[in-house]
């Protein structure tokens, strides 16, 4: 795992057109999903929580454009609290909308953090989960490292397609 997390976390694979994700839960919910490396053998653990492979099922279905949100729990406690509250409000982005980082500031609470926004989704381990590439800059443009870029663009267009266009919103 990339950051903190359970000592004895649970482990479920999803394959889908970005690849191979691992998705890491605690007994409470989700605290990572990751992409597997092509030598990454994760197997899923025994006895997951029972909520685990329906957490799978809306990881893929969403990953095929069949569903629009992803309602898993997930567990904040392994990220710092300003993090969480980024992570919360970026999950109230509905399908198919874009916010900007001040946007997202200004629903913290934080109206001059929107770098610190963006610094907290850049760490974010919970993509898809909590939808980052649903945050964009105040020009619309999607920031990022090349393949990060790709994988948001690709996401958002996803949405695109599935949703009408609803404009700029986060409530």
């Amino acid at each position: 795992m990339t950051q903190r997390g359970p000592a004895h976390p649970h482990v479920a694979v999803v394959d889908g057109p970005l690849g191979r994700l691992v998705l890491v839960a605690s007994e409470r919910g989700l605290v990572a999903v990751e992409r597997a490396g092509p030598d990454d053998d994760a197997v899923p653990t025994p006895s997951p929580p029972p909520w685990l492979d329906d957490a799978c099922a809306q990881v893929s279905a969403y990953l095929r454009g069949e569903v629009d949100s992803i309602a898993a729990p997930v567990d904040l406690s392994y990220v710092p609290r300003f993090d969480a509250a980024v992570y919360r409000a970026v999950r109230r982005i509905p399908y198919g909308c874009v916010a900007s980082y001040g946007d997202v500031a200004r629903a913290v609470g934080a109206p001059r953090a929107a770098r610190a926004v963006g610094t907290a989704l850049a760490r974010c381990p919970l993509g898809i989960v909590v939808p980052c590439h649903r945050v964009v800059r105040s020009d619309g443009s999607v920031a990022g490292a090349p393949a990060d870029v790709r994988t948001r663009e690709h996401l958002l267009e996803l949405e695109a397609r599935h949703a009408p266009a609803r404009g700029r919103r986060l409530s």
